[in-house]
Formats: C-alpha cells, structure tokens, sequence
C-alpha cells in the first residue's frame, strides 16, 4: 500500500475518531449537570430523623467527637462521611443545603463513572444508556440529595470497581494503590462495602478458576484489607450493636 494514500485515508478517520470523543465528553458534562440539578431539588427541606445523625455528628467541636458519635448513635457506619461532612459544616455551616451538598457531588461524580464504565466494558453507546437510566434512577436522585453516607459509598464502589477492571489488561502501580485506598475508603464509609468485595473476590476467584491471570485485582483487595485492619474490633463491636442493639 502507498503510504502517502495510507496516511490521506487515516485522517478522516481520526477526525471522525475525534468528534465522537467531543460529542461522548459534552454529552457526559451534560448528563453530570442533569443529575447535580435533579439532586439539588429539595436541598433547603427540613432534616429527615435518619440525616439527623449525619447532622448531630457534623456539628461536633472537634474530629474526636465527630467520631465518638458517629460510632455511638449510628452503628454499621465508620466515621469517614461524618468527618466530611464536619468538615463542610466547619466550612460552609451547618445548614440543610451545606450538609446536603457533599451528597449532590458524590451522586454527579458517579454519573460520569458510570459513563466511563459502562463504555469500558460495553463500548460507548451502552456506557451513555447506563448512565442516562442512573441519572433517572429515583433512588439515584434520593442518595443524591440525601444527607447521609450513601451517595459516598457509591461513588467509591464504582470508581474502585472501574480500577479493579482496568487492572486486568492495564495494570499500574498507581492503579493497584487507588483501587486499594478506594476499597479501604468503601469499608470506612459503610460496613455494607463489604458485601461489595466480596462480590468482587468472588469475580476474581472465577476468572483464576477459568485460568485468567488478575494479581493486581488481588493485591487490590489485600491493601484495602490491610488498611481496614485498625478498625476491625471497632467494626465488630458495630456490626453487634446493629443486629442486637439499634
């Protein structure tokens, strides 16, 4: 083949490439600012008695009580939201619409994660699909404007998800250390992550059953673990006060 004809037939080509990333990028932005509108409905209403304890823990004077009392009257949920959003009420008050607003974040941040993973594992057309039917999920849009750890924990579950899938052809140091502080995160924000992992062990353990190679998956798995370990006895003594106590 003639590589000047070669090279004049490839540009159309990468031009045409080129556009379709510009319209997936808009396309994107604009599902992400639907979702953040849809979510910032109802900001202003007055607390629920659940996000009361979101708000009790953020009003706190300090980190350390933060946590005393997230673990005290909100049991099954490790103190990682609540210290978020302690430090938004310290910041922006303590209003509804400034304790709400970390969970209109996390909910447009995981729109565009759906995007993203969607189009990694199903191609682009499917990734935009799942994330317009998740920016009209109803409960998508509650999580999202609900003062509570939930729209955090999603966001995180699908970010790490979409490492852990990267890592079986695109594997990275920085990758393995991301997905492994993610899951660590997940387990800090909801005791429920680990349900989570553990339907992702069980994914690994069928692609080694089927002799496909994911060391990286595991190591993922192992850091986060690790990084869970200091909390372990606090988590037992939770997940107790959740089934028996509260």
């Amino acid at each position: 083949m003639n590589p000047n004809r070669a090279t004049a037939c490839s540009g159309p080509i990468l031009r045409k490439v080129d556009e379709v990333r510009a319209v997936r990028w808009w396309l994107g932005l604009a599902l992400m600012m639907a979702g953040g509108a849809f979510c910032s409905l109802h900001l202003g209403r007055s607390f629920g008695a659940s996000e009361s304890y979101s708000a009790l823990a953020a009003s706190q004077p300090n980190y350390a009580a933060v946590v005393r009392i997230a673990l005290r009257f909100d049991p099954g949920k490790p103190p990682l939201y609540q210290l978020i959003l302690h430090t938004v009420a310290i910041t922006f008050g303590d209003s509804e619409p400034a304790l709400r607003a970390p969970s209109v974040i996390f909910a447009v941040i995981s729109v565009g994660l759906i995007l993203s993973l969607g189009t990694e594992m199903f191609g682009p057309s499917l990734g935009v699909v799942a994330a317009i039917f998740w920016v009209l999920n109803p409960l998508a849009i509650i999580y999202g404007a609900w003062a509570r750890m939930y729209a955090l924990l999603i966001a995180l579950s699908l970010g790490q998800f979409l490492l852990l899938w990267r890592l079986r052809t695109r594997p990275t140091a920085g990758r393995v250390a991301a997905g492994g502080l993610l899951g660590a995160m997940m387990l800090y924000t909801h005791l429920g992550a680990a349900l989570l992992l553990g339907a992702e062990a069980v994914m690994l353990i069928r692609e080694t059953w089927r002799g496909e190679r994911n060391r990286a998956g595991w190591v993922v798995m192992a850091v986060a673990l690790a990084l869970f370990i200091p909390f372990l006895k606090t988590a037992s003594s939770q997940v107790t006060q959740l089934i028996f106590g509260h």
